[in-house]
């Protein structure tokens, strides 16, 4: 059989901003190809892996998050992006990230101070 791998990409991009949680079977099963037709989608067209696109997309969510809503508890933010469980989320963050959960959140909350500093500075001058 023979696909639009950019056409298939975008519907597997889809399902994992819909849910960043989702792993390379869930979407095989919801977009009814193999794991493999998966795989060769996001390689054509990105020239990663699958796992790569779904950490790539599930730290842009959670900075996204932290940085909305920086009390956010770690759970309700596991919940969020789809998480059902917060050991699963903090394996993926750290996997992706290198740092745990907490971690990201106090670099995003530093990022952001550093920015307004930098602003505040330079509105001074």
């Amino acid at each position: 059989m023979s696909y639009d791998w950019r056409l298939l990409f975008e519907e597997i991009s889809i399902c994992l901003h819909e849910s960043p949680s989702k792993t390379l079977l869930d979407i095989s099963k919801n977009l009814q190809v193999s794991r493999r037709t998966i795989e060769k989608a996001v390689s054509t067209s990105t020239g990663g892996t699958f796992r790569r696109l779904r950490e790539g997309i599930l730290l842009t969510r959670v900075r996204s998050l932290c940085a909305s809503q920086p009390t956010m508890a770690i759970k309700e933010l596991c919940f969020a992006v789809g998480f059902k469980s917060a050991s699963s989320f903090a394996r993926a963050i750290k996997r992706a990230s290198g740092s745990s959960p907490e971690e990201l959140r106090f670099r995003v909350a530093r990022q952001l101070l550093d920015a307004q500093d930098t602003r505040l500075k330079v509105e001074n001058i």
